[in-house]
């Protein structure tokens, strides 16, 4: 999160279409004086990310403002000290370095701690490779944490008094990547400057870029793969260093980039102002840079982005709110397939939000549906949830939640029977969770988690009968580098972690039988992954797409279906596109996070959701009958639907929620 960028003008919004889905604002909570701001944001996952700044105390000094988001809400904490925190970075869920000026602090995952530093102060940004290893910058000073004290490591020159750093990016101990601008360069015109650790000394390169521009952040995914971006007289500035060398890309639109972030070598987000005084955001999808929509009130801009994920990103800054005279916060969150507004401790209590996100039919009277609530303004208390269809109504059931959990939730259900259901999802402390039903009541499996993570997820799950279960979904883990796919197998009485190949991570799976699975996803580079289970390894498999894969159904070994930004069809050798229409004036994937689901081999039905740019996400029901897909209308067209479930006989149950997730939402084909 941080302060906001211009927003594109009408003429470059008009002349780059849009990439991706909208972005839409993100209220956050706002401290005691509206003349609050953040400058920096960093998440260490989906669920932690930690926003710093400055608001004005009740005395009238500047003052630290932080913020962190749990998963549910975002939170003021408490910040010794005075000024402003300019940058920050989290390793891990329970540490992180701010740095503002002469000030650094530092989170210990209970509380918020300055630390002392040497040198001139002048502080703006910091990256943390761990607890014990941090470089900042500001200046012309680099300086260096340990884990117990903060030193100088260097004075960077160039033979000028006014060169200032602006942003810094750590890979690795042997590879950072500082950047700013030279305000007296080549006949007093600013230039960019590049500053490269190579693990012994900082040596400068020089950005290639004309005079009068500036760098403002950088984001390095490995020594030889980083971007930076900034502003420049004509517009905003984006280059590429490959280890050798700068090279401009070429980035639209007008004003100026202040934030950027990298989760991978293919994709960055970056984040500014567009001119305009509009919220600017952009996406590099790997050979080039297009805008995306931004739905920001006005007189606002973005300062800084952090992404752990393609589909896991959080942004931030500040607006003016004229009704309350003042700046007051901004921050918005990327989930993959849209920017979602958080509730915010300042909103009022309004309904209490509650989703569906996956279904399963035994028959055309016994269907599970599981999803999760988020609790109401101020308690914020919620967990999972579980409803029930017999055959004429829908029930709620009575699902537990994990001990001293605040909010729990279930992504994914598979009933093997009318009496035997499993459901998994995630736990509020960030591990995996998994119930089962068995007829009566619903218990809490003991589900393990990989031994290098710091967050885990399962988001599908696939039982061929009540004592074989697989369940996929993603960890983190610093050691691995990233997000890595997921899978745990259930045998009857515990589960197992089974290893999955590749990186990225699986969002659902499919098992005709105990000792054949296909589970899909995303590999990381935005690619559509496949991995298939022979009854004792997962192997990954060749697939066609451009894009990520949510849901996927198999009636057989040689006859499986996933569908996601593209819909692909397996036939027991070789996965090939399946062309697949898009409604009219849609913007974005044909079933983005959403489900299929086959009765027979020529019958299925996939349920999600499109994006137009005048109606915003939309309920969409596609039907594959052995042939093409075809589009059914649906009753609901503002739904957003997440999971299918159909019979061999054709009856299907579609679940999902309401436009903004404050009701659940089920639909039914007889």
């Amino acid at each position: 999160v941080g302060a906001l960028g211009p927003a594109p003008s009408a003429a470059s919004a008009a002349s780059a279409a849009p990439e991706g889905a909208a972005w839409s604002v993100v209220p956050a909570p706002d401290a005691t004086a509206p003349q609050d701001q953040f400058s920096a944001v960093s998440c260490a996952t989906a669920r932690a990310c930690t926003a710093v700044g400055h608001m004005i105390s009740r005395g009238g000094t500047q003052v630290p403002l932080a913020e962190r988001w749990d998963g549910v809400r975002w939170v003021i904490q408490s910040v010794p000290g005075s000024g402003s925190l300019e940058g920050v970075s989290c390793p891990s869920a329970r540490a992180c370095m701010a740095v503002g000026g002469d000030l650094a602090e530092r989170w210990d995952g209970v509380s918020w701690v300055i630390e002392d530093v040497p040198g001139p102060g002048g502080l703006t940004a910091v990256s943390c490779r761990s607890a014990i290893a941090c470089v900042a910058v500001g200046g012309a000073v680099v300086e260096s944490w340990n884990g117990a004290s903060w030193a100088v490591q260097a004075t960077i020159s160039d033979g000028s008094a006014s060169l200032q750093l602006a942003g810094v990016s750590c890979p690795s101990a042997r590879a950072c990547v500082a950047v700013g601008v030279d305000n007296s360069g080549h006949e007093g015109e600013p230039a960019p400057v590049a500053a490269i650790w190579n693990g012994a000394a900082w040596t400068l390169h020089d950005p290639a870029w004309p005079l009068d521009a500036a760098l403002a952040a950088v984001s390095c995914t490995s020594a030889t793969a980083c971007v930076a971006v900034g502003n420049q007289a004509n517009g905003v500035v984006a280059e590429r260093w490959n280890g050798r060398r700068w090279a401009i890309q070429g980035a639209p639109g007008g004003g100026f980039l202040t934030g950027v972030s990298c989760p991978s070598a293919r994709l960055c987000i970056a984040v500014g102002e567009d001119g305009g005084h509009k919220a600017l955001a952009e996406r590099w999808n790997g050979s080039k840079w297009a805008l995306q929509r931004t739905h920001g009130p006005g007189n606002a801009g973005l300062a800084g982005v952090s992404c752990v994920s393609a589909r896991g990103c959080a942004a931030a800054g500040g607006y003016v709110d004229t009704a309350r005279g003042g700046q007051v916060t901004l921050a918005e969150r990327w989930n993959g397939t849209a920017w979602a507004v958080q509730r915010s401790a300042g909103d009022p209590a309004g309904p209490q939000p509650s989703f569906l996100s996956a279904v399963s039919c035994t028959s055309a009277r016994a269907c599970t549906a599981a999803g999760g609530f988020g609790g109401q303004y101020p308690s914020f208390s919620g967990g999972t949830l579980a409803e029930r269809w017999n055959g004429s109504r829908w029930v709620i059931q009575r699902t537990p939640n994990p001990a001293g959990a605040t909010f729990s939730e279930l992504s994914g259900v598979s009933c093997s029977s009318a009496t035997s259901c499993t459901a998994v999802g995630i736990r509020a402390d960030e591990a995996t969770l998994a119930e089962r039903w068995n007829g009566r009541t619903w218990v809490i499996q003991r589900t393990p988690n990989p031994a290098s993570s710091s967050f885990s997820e399962l988001n599908g799950v696939s039982c061929s009968s009540a004592t074989s279960c697989m369940a996929v979904g993603q960890y983190y883990s610093g050691s691995h580098g990233g997000y890595a796919p997921l899978a745990e197998r259930w045998n009857g009485s515990k589960w197992v972690i089974q290893r999955a190949p590749g990186s990225g991570l699986l969002n659902g799976v499919s098992c005709p039988s105990a000792r054949f699975c296909i589970a899909v996803g995303e590999d990381g580079a935005y690619q559509t992954l496949a991995e298939r289970w022979d009854g004792s390894t997962w192997v990954i498999q060749h697939t066609a797409g451009q894009s990520e894969l949510v849901g996927v159904s198999c009636t057989s070994a040689r006859a499986c279906t996933a569908v996601g930004g593209v819909a692909e069809r397996w036939n027991g050798r070789a996965w090939a596109i399946q062309p697949a229409p898009l409604p009219a004036g849609s913007q974005g994937s044909l079933l983005d996070a959403g489900g299929v689901s086959c009765g027979t081999l020529l019958a299925c039905t996939a349920a999600g959701r499109y994006y137009t740019l005048t109606l915003g996400p939309q309920a969409l029901v596609a039907y594959w009958n052995g042939t093409t897909w075809v589009i059914q209308p649906t009753p609901e067209a503002g739904a957003l639907l997440s999971g299918v479930s159909c019979t061999p006989h054709g009856e299907c149950f579609a679940v999902g929620s309401n436009d903004i997730g404050t009701q659940v939402v089920v639909e039914r084909r007889p």
